[in-house]
């Protein structure tokens, strides 16, 4: 008797009414909209954008199929090595500046072999560091920058542009620093802007550049923060993000370690319509 009094009852408990689907249907749908609202709340109006190549950083590894770690390597006042990055299990990608065994070290991931493109918004959602002598950056890059490249000893425009979509110091709190590196016959040659951004120091921003055949189109926050023509790249590069020990930074012996520069997403859009000549 009891069973079928526990049977009865767990069948009354068990049904889900239509009105019961409905809702949770309408629930479901209404999320699925609004994330993708939110993946889109920062990207320029007027276009209809294509989202190409993204990573959320879910799950609690590095996704070895879009990025590389670097290192190691000594580059400025501190050494890239590979434990400096890993991936926190609550949707971050963590860059950790530390000290070990008399170094300080810094970390390094970039998509170069696994994701190269050209055009399009460059967007990343992160979170400053709060200690001096290291800086964070987001940055879009070429193999034929690299000093060891044949390229580069005498090559031009043609090589591409190194992109510094954000570098960030501590020091100058509210400053972001956007950032061209390129070449003419060779020698490197540079361009830049610094702007003040209140509250960049405090909590996730979104920083973007929008690279057309034409121009930069720099934005923090989905605001624009500098545009340029400046050295234009037509060559597919590759995003990177990293955070390096510099005196540029200040003076890492001052610094309370580990610090740390966290990235919520990196998302890369393109416009679906007939490319522009250059």
């Amino acid at each position: 008797m009891r069973k079928t009094d526990s049977g009865g009852q767990c069948g009354a408990m068990c049904k889900v009414s239509p009105l019961g689907i409905a809702c949770f249907l309408l629930v479901l749908i209404s999320t699925l909209q609004y994330s993708a609202l939110r993946a889109q709340e920062d990207l320029p109006a007027g276009k209809q954008w294509k989202l190409v190549w993204s990573d959320e950083f879910n799950g609690t590894s590095l996704d070895e199929t879009k990025w590389t770690r670097a290192g190691p390597y000594r580059v400025f006042d501190g050494w890239i090595v590979k434990d400096a990055v890993y991936v926190d299990g609550k949707g971050h990608l963590v860059i950790k500046t530390f000290r070990k065994d008399g170094r300080y070290c810094g970390g390094m991931v970039s998509t170069k072999g696994k994701f190269e493109h050209k055009y399009g918004y460059w967007g990343a959602r992160c979170k400053m560091p709060t200690q001096v002598g290291h800086f964070p950056a987001f940055w879009i890059w070429s193999s034929a920058l690299q000093p060891a490249a044949p390229e580069a000893k005498t090559g031009g425009l043609e090589c591409g542009t190194e992109i510094d979509i954000i570098e960030y110091l501590v020091r100058t709190p509210d400053i972001v620093y956007h950032t061209l590196h390129y070449l003419i016959d060779g020698k490197r040659k540079s361009r830049g802007e610094k702007v003040r951004v209140p509250g960049i120091s405090t909590g996730f921003h979104t920083i973007a550049v929008e690279w057309t055949p034409r121009e930069y189109i720099f934005y923090v926050d989905g605001k624009v923060t500098w545009r340029t023509t400046e050295a234009v790249s037509h060559r597919e590069e590759f995003a990177c993000l990293s955070d390096r020990v510099g005196k540029w930074a200040g003076d890492i012996r001052e610094a309370e370690l580990p610090d740390f520069f966290i990235v919520d997403y990196v998302r890369i859009y393109d416009v679906p319509e007939k490319p522009v000549s250059p």
